[in-house]
């Protein structure tokens, strides 16, 4: 089982430590990494839970996961494939549960406006769970903001589903509310909230704990103060821009939960679809998630667009820079196709949540991680710097076992 010794624990440790130590920087910082067994090899939290707040951050302190919670919808929808109550390409079938998605628009340049006119293509599962149906964020796209002004993405309510498409299904790859389309679907084939579905078929067999859509009392007693970085470089202590009694069940968004809790979803599928001593997805299914969807645009996080709102994310010349390596993307999350220079083995899993919160997953190599803070706009060079060493430095240190076996 894979392990790392305890001097690169504890300059780990001291790591975070440091960059805690202002909390005008990064107020506070929780880290978690774990093998294939769910053994935790880093956990560890360090700061203070706000700016203004200076209450200690702790490893039992609790998050909003924001994009993180894609996963957990992905691993859902796949459990409802196995199932055989839908099939990732039957666009018949996903028409007949959701017959809204017929008749969705798409945004396309008419006389140099903006206009919604009929799409041509179907959707199907898999785009949904690649991001290749058309749907965006308002927050990446200022047509949206144009015309829907209604719309807020991150206000916990089903406006989310009111915007249309930017492209035509299955002719790029866009990020956007396609997973809270994937909620609907489930809730609909299993006729119960999703909320529901997940607790029984992921969370109670994974014994996964202290994470909700709508925070229990004792985790909004341990909430992490979410924080709004200026371009200057100055942070103050913000109200979450996440209600934490979302009237929608939103699985692109909507989940709160402790690290070391949702790093058994990570090691679960380290260990090829079982933990807790419980298989919740098939080995097949699992490897189905790590394979690239979209081969055919190998540079499509290259693309650096101006954010609709720049309070939510900076302009990024690229997701996960990395030379000219292809890029990939599986069910639901990014894949770095070839060996890192943090360590990353081939075809590792990753992604992220706009409020600067990390996760990979290597099952080449058989560990995993996730790196937490609450900073907007996404792409906080601090976080991202202290993640990245981070990840150095547990690959550094890796202990795999003989002849390859994790």
């Amino acid at each position: 089982m894979a392990s790392i010794d305890n001097d690169c624990v504890i300059s780990i440790h001291k790591l975070i430590d440091a960059y805690t130590s202002d909390p005008s920087v990064i107020p506070g910082f929780v880290a978690n990494v774990v093998n294939r067994k769910g053994e935790l090899l880093v956990n560890y939290a360090a700061g203070q839970m706000g700016l203004d707040n200076p209450a200690p951050m702790t490893t039992d302190s609790v998050f909003w996961l924001a994009s993180c919670s894609k996963l957990i919808g992905a691993i859902c929808a796949m459990q409802q494939v196995e199932k055989g109550l839908i099939g990732l390409d039957d666009a018949d079938r996903l028409e007949e549960v959701i017959p809204e998605l017929k008749d969705v628009k798409v945004i396309k340049l008419v006389d140099r406006k903006p206009t919604l006119v009929p799409k041509k293509n179907r959707i199907t599962l898999r785009m949904l769970l690649s991001h290749t149906a058309g749907f965006s964020y308002s927050f990446f796209h200022p047509w949206l903001i144009k015309l829907f002004p209604h719309v807020d993405e991150l206000a916990g309510d089903k406006h989310v589903l009111d915007t249309p498409l930017v492209f035509e299904p299955g002719t790029d790859w866009g990020y956007g509310t396609s997973m809270d389309w994937v909620g609907v679907l489930i809730e609909r084939l299993r006729g119960k909230p999703v909320s529901e579905v997940v607790q029984e078929d992921i969370f109670a067999p994974l014994g996964i704990t202290d994470i909700e859509m709508r925070p229990t009392q004792s985790m909004r007693e341990r909430l992490a103060n979410l924080h709004q970085k200026d371009p200057e470089g100055n942070l103050t202590q913000r109200e979450h821009v996440y209600s934490l009694d979302a009237e929608f069940e939103s699985f692109g968004a909507g989940y709160f939960a402790k690290g070391s809790e949702y790093t058994k979803l990570l090691a679960m599928l380290l260990n090829n679809g079982v933990g807790n001593g419980n298989r919740v997805l098939s080995q097949k299914s699992v490897d189905d998630m790590f394979v690239n969807q979209i081969p055919q645009w190998p540079n499509y996080g290259r693309r650096a667009t101006p954010p609709g709102k720049p309070e939510y994310t900076n302009a990024l010349p690229e997701l996960y820079p990395q030379g000219n390596a292809p890029q990939g993307w599986g069910i639901s999350f990014m894949l770095t196709i070839e060996p890192t220079d943090t360590g990353r083995g081939p075809n590792t899993a990753w992604w992220s949540g706009i409020i600067n919160t990390f996760w990979w997953v290597d099952r080449e190599k058989g560990v995993a991680g996730l790196c937490q803070s609450q900073i907007l706009p996404f792409g906080d060079e601090d976080v991202m710097v202290l993640w990245n060493t981070i990840e150095a430095m547990v690959y550094k240190s890796l202990v795999q076992e003989k002849k390859g076996k994790l």
